[in-house]
């Protein structure tokens, strides 16, 4: 079922540009964003902060409806990020430490409320030629 809750960041004004183009028209978001401000929130947009608390919510949500379950939820990789850092209690505005391979595979566990990492970034199930690098 899909969720708006797990859907990835909105970006606003940012959306439909390149990384260029966003720091030239908007220096200042482009600023916020490169240096993960996570109180920054774009036009039409929404901060880090609000963010986290929409994914973290449904995560726990999710959990709620399913105790003892193992559950499969899809997501793109800004809401990995979140999930991420809400399991290994990260700052939102920590660099990231962590790969988000396209198509890994990530185990998280939840019990009595403590969330635990129990892997991140499986590929094994991924033919070798697909995890190389799209040129450039």
């Amino acid at each position: 079922m899909a969720t708006p809750e797990l859907r990835e960041r909105r970006y606003g004004v940012f959306e439909g540009l390149t990384y260029a183009e966003a720091a030239t028209r908007f220096p200042e978001g482009y600023a916020a964003f490169e240096g993960r401000n996570a109180d920054y929130a774009f036009e039409n947009g929404e901060s880090l902060k609000v963010m986290y608390a929409r994914v973290t919510g449904k995560l726990r949500e999710i959990a709620a409806l399913h105790p003892g379950q193992n559950v499969v939820v899809v997501v793109h990789g800004g809401v990995l990020d979140v999930i991420n850092r809400f399991v290994r209690g990260n700052p939102l505005e920590m660099a990231r430490d962590f790969l988000i391979p396209n198509a890994g595979i990530n185990w998280i566990a939840t019990l009595d409320g403590r969330w635990t990492l129990e892997s991140w970034g499986e590929t094994g199930h991924l033919a070798g030629d697909a995890l190389d690098e799209l040129p450039s």
